[in-house]
This record gives C-alpha cells, sequence and structure tokens, in this order.
C-alpha cells in the first residue's frame, strides 16, 4: 500500500495529473485486488520500459465514475498507462456475481481442469483480461515514445486509417501475452492431461477474457438491450470487435502451433462465445457476433491481411521490436 501512495504522489510531482483522478485504494472494498494488479504493472515496468526507451513510466487507476476506459500518453516527458477504476470494479462484479460463471451447467466440463490446473476459472478470466488490457497500452507506449500522444480503449467514430494499424499491432502485444500466461497454465498439467480439448478450453477462457474486454470498452456497460455494432471495415477509431478479435484468434493459432499444437479457429471460437455468453446473461448478443463473423469471413480476412501488410512496412510498431522482451 506504501508503495502505490508513493507512486501517486510521485505522478502528482511529476505530471499534470492531480491526485483527485488517481484512485484511493484506503477503504475500497476490493483494495487486494487493484493492489495485486498495481505491483505487477509496477514490477512489469521496473523490466520492460529500459528495454524499449519509454522511460519514466507510471501506472494508475483512474478515478471516475461510470466511466469504462484504459489509456497510455506522454505527459511532460512522463509516460503513463492508465486503467479506468470501474473496469477492474465492473469485471470482478461481473465474474465473481451469482457465485462462479464456470458453475453454469453449460461450462460444468471446466471444473475439473480448473481443480487440474489448480487456478479458479473466474481468476483466470479476470487475469486474462487485464493482462491484455496493460499489454495493449505498453504497446502504445512503445509505437509513440518520439513525441506527445494520448491512446484511449473507447471507440471514437473518428477514422484515421494510421489508428486501425496501430490498434492491431497493440491489440497482438496484448494476445500475446495473454496466450503466453495460458500456456504457462497448461505446462503444469500432467503429460496425461495435455492433450487438446485441455488446451482449447484453457486458451478459450483467455480468448473471453479478451473478448470481454473488447465489448466493455465499446459500450462503457452492458445490458441485453445492447445491439451488435453493424459491420464496418474503413471506420470508426478502432477496428470491428468482430475483426480484432478474428485476428487475435489467428494470433493464438500461430503461437500454439510455434509450440507443435495445432487449433481449429472456428470451434476455438464458439467456445470463447459461449463463455462470453454467460457473462453477459445474454442469449442472443454474442451469437449475433457469431453470425457477423460468418456473414462477413471473406472481407474480415482481406482486411486483416491489408493490416499486416501496411503494418509491415513500419519499424516503428512492437511487432517489429517485440524481441527486446527477451523471452
Amino acid at each position: 500500500m506504501n508503495l502505490y501512495k508513493e507512486n501517486s504522489k510521485i505522478i502528482t510531482e511529476r505530471t499534470k495529473i492531480n491526485i483527485e483522478i488517481i484512485l484511493d485504494l484506503e477503504d475500497n472494498p476490493i483494495k487486494d485486488i487493484y493492489l495485486r494488479l498495481f505491483h505487477f504493472c509496477y514490477d512489469n515496468l521496473k523490466i520492460n520500459s529500459p528495454k524499449f526507451s519509454v522511460e519514466p513510466t507510471y501506472f494508475f487507476y483512474y478515478n471516475k465514475e461510470n466511466y469504462i476506459n484504459a489509456g497510455a500518453t506522454l505527459d511532460d516527458g512522463n509516460y503513463i498507462i492508465m486503467i479506468s477504476k470501474d473496469l477492474i470494479k465492473n469485471l470482478h462484479e461481473s465474474i465473481y456475481s451469482n457465485n462462479s460463471i464456470f458453475k453454469n451447467v453449460r461450462l460444468i466440463k471446466y471444473v475439473e481442469l480448473s481443480n487440474l490446473v489448480k487456478i479458479d476459472f473466474n481468476e483466470l478470466l479476470l487475469q486474462s483480461s487485464i493482462l491484455f488490457t496493460y499489454y495493449h497500452e505498453f504497446a502504445h507506449l512503445v509505437q509513440k515514445n518520439d513525441g506527445n500522444f494520448s491512446f484511449f480503449e473507447n471507440t471514437e467514430n473518428l477514422f484515421i486509417p494510421e489508428s486501425h494499424i496501430l490498434e492491431y499491432d497493440a491489440d497482438l502485444n496484448g494476445s500475446q501475452f495473454v496466450c503466453f500466461h495460458i500456456l504457462n497454465y497448461y505446462e503444469t498439467l500432467s503429460i496425461e492431461n495435455q492433450n487438446y480439448e485441455n488446451l482449447k478450453n484453457l486458451l478459450s477462457v483467455g480468448l473471453s477474457g479478451i473478448l470481454i474486454t473488447f465489448l466493455l470498452f465499446y459500450y462503457r456497460e452492458f445490458n441485453e438491450n445492447k445491439r451488435v455494432d453493424e459491420f464496418y471495415l474503413d471506420e470508426k477509431s478502432h477496428p470491428h470487435s468482430i475483426i480484432r478479435i478474428s485476428y487475435i484468434i489467428t494470433h493464438y493459432q500461430n503461437i500454439a502451433l510455434e509450440n507443435g499444437i495445432k487449433i481449429e479457429i472456428v470451434e476455438f471460437l464458439k467456445e470463447a462465445f459461449l463463455i462470453s455468453d454467460i457473462f453477459f446473461k445474454s442469449n442472443s448478443y454474442i451469437s449475433n457476433c457469431l453470425k457477423i463473423y460468418e456473414e462477413n469471413i471473406e472481407q474480415i480476412d482481406n482486411y486483416i491481411i491489408s493490416l499486416c501488410d501496411e503494418a509491415g512496412k513500419r519499424n516503428d510498431l512492437m511487432m517489429q521490436n517485440h524481441i527486446k522482451y527477451n523471452f
């Protein structure tokens, strides 16, 4: 707790950020959740910021009610990652409401696997969402480390082609660390339990964490009356959520293949959508997402190819610099 307070004080002294917008954790009911994430981010930034020449870098929780967002910015020479307090609060409340998502009869097969890897899958879902968000924002720091900038994750109507490329690159960075995180759990399984079905289910939990995060950023909140955004390509500040989840699945598939494991994309996608469907307590929203994917798969594939081609022409993206992580 002392480290968190000290970090908050340094941020206010060195930047234009006021103490009022930094979350005070003193009497927060889920203080332990916030602190656990803070210490992870703090330690990770100490290790990785020097490698990518983004120093000094700070992390804080944005203290604003009914605000779900995350961002990366440069303030007076200080690199900042912020995650809104309500993203953590909303995720925690939704995941742990009614005791457990994974007690739902449609997900009963996950209970045994959860026992085998010795982690509550509600916790794994939360970890996956937060890991993705953090590494996504860190990629934005690396992309624009030579000038003033601000990135935020709520989708806006303004379309700038470069923004889709930057989001694509940041998404791949975030998703690869979720995949590595899941594979670490998979490797704890005994040899007889290391099989395709268990791997698919573990990776589906990780992918669901990412998908849930996308939808929370898109809509700030979620209820059963929300409708899926009409499919688009060259519009808005971020690619359509279906496009994003599609290229992330492909990235997942490639990482798994590099580890000698082949996964079937459609089967994998349906499993992740099932978990997300239960999270949002909706009988139609996620199925409509899947319908959009199936109806536009050729356009989606072509758009992803164009994003990849354009990203490959640059040298300032995380995909060209990720070797600095020294895995």
